[in-house]
């Protein structure tokens, strides 16, 4: 059924709604940073979950921002690692560095033409928050990839000094934007940051899932079917 609509512009969140990791770039990360503490790679690689997961649930709750610096000293903690401030700040760049390195793929297929076909329509907003890879990074690697040149701006967590779903970041966004709440749709996978806290500031939303894991969540497979569907 078509959802009717009124978006002047569309939101949307960047992690596994416009991108997916390189299968590469994991396992390179982990070795990277293991090599750097000493320390063994799988159990790298583990702690640093736990640390995302952490600072993931903990923005979802509380909309707090944790960038590079501050998940490196809890991994340090975690693994009984000693760097100082700036080795942190140091590793935190090369980390980034290697992300451009081993760059992040299209969620779906034909993405950019999906993004065109909105674009020539509407205005197209990033609007995500971020762990490892600032702002700056993203900006690189998202425009090599072809996804950055069709967007009018990009808001980043770290830039802001919050995170989904607080509502001060869409609320910079809108702000940048000349836009008002109603006439934004905003589009993501997390349900907690991305449709609930959207919507609890007056936007509109899309939640991308496989599954509709509520009846009252407008969901779609893709953003192409979101697109397909009127929903953006």
């Amino acid at each position: 059924m078509t959802k009717e609509v009124n978006t002047q512009a569309v939101s949307f969140d960047v992690w596994k709604t416009l991108i997916a990791r390189n299968p590469s770039h994991k396992s390179m990360r982990n070795s990277f940073i293991a090599n750097r503490f000493g320390t063994d790679v799988a159990e790298t690689g583990k702690a640093l979950h736990k640390v995302d997961e952490l600072c993931d649930d903990t923005a979802d709750e509380l909309g707090l921002q944790f960038g590079p610096n501050e998940r490196l000293q809890f991994l340090c903690d975690a693994l009984g690692v000693n760097l100082g401030q700036k080795a942190i700040a140091e590793l935190a760049e090369g980390i980034q560095g290697l992300f451009l390195d081993y760059l992040p793929e299209h969620q779906e297929p034909n993405l950019i033409e999906t993004l065109d076909s909105i674009a020539a329509e509407r205005d197209i907003v990033l609007t995500s928050n971020t762990g490892l890879i600032n702002g700056e990074y993203m900006r690189q690697a998202l425009k090599t990839i072809g996804i950055l040149d069709k967007t009018n701006l990009q808001v980043f967590s770290n830039e802001v000094g919050a995170a989904k779903p607080h509502p001060k970041i869409f609320g910079h966004m809108a702000t940048l934007l000349d836009r008002e709440f109603p006439e934004i749709t905003h589009v993501g996978d997390n349900l907690t940051a991305d449709y609930h806290g959207a919507t609890a500031v007056g936007m509109k939303a899309v939640h991308i899932a496989s599954e509709p894991v509520q009846t009252d969540v407008v969901t779609a497979k893709t953003i192409a079917e979101a697109h397909e569907k009127g929903l953006l």
